[in-house]
Order: C-alpha cells, then structure tokens, then sequence
C-alpha cells in the first residue's frame, strides 16, 4: 500500500467478512510492534503507534480470527508500505 499523499491506496486492510472477533498485529523487520487492532473495520494508515510515518518496507502481519461459525482462522503473511509516487 502507498500511504504517500495521494489519496489512492492510501491504507492497508483485511477484506474480511463474517467474523466475531480479530486480532491484527504488524511488525517491522526488527519485531518492534508498530500497529495492532481488534476492530473488524480496521485499517492500517501506515503511522506507526508514536503518530510517526513508518518508514518503507516490508511489514509482517499477523492475524486471528473467529467467525460466525465458532471456527478460528490464523494467517501471516508480509505486506509492502511504499512511499513513493507514480
């Protein structure tokens, strides 16, 4: 995602539908915790926790999940912040 000032693809987000509960963690390369959230309408805007544009790179993300169906769902995977423009 390109959270960079032009509006467009601005904020990284899980298309989820269907769920009770969430639990999304992101990390940088180092293990430091730069953005987590429980709302099933989150969306990451690519600040981390201190207000402070995170820097480019490659994120890991970290979710659980329960859905209306009682079934748990876990997954990780890496997401890319960019900066730059078109």
């Amino acid at each position: 995602f390109t959270p960079n000032g032009d509006c467009e693809n601005a904020e990284f987000f899980l298309g989820t539908k269907n769920l009770n509960t969430l639990e999304l963690m992101v990390y940088d390369q180092k293990g430091n915790l730069m953005y987590a959230t429980s709302d099933v309408n989150h969306s990451w805007n690519g600040l981390d926790r201190k207000g402070n544009p995170a820097p480019e790179g490659n994120y890991h993300c970290v979710f659980k999940a329960i859905g209306y169906d009682n079934v748990e769902h876990k997954d990780k995977f890496m997401v890319t912040l960019s900066r730059s423009k078109r």
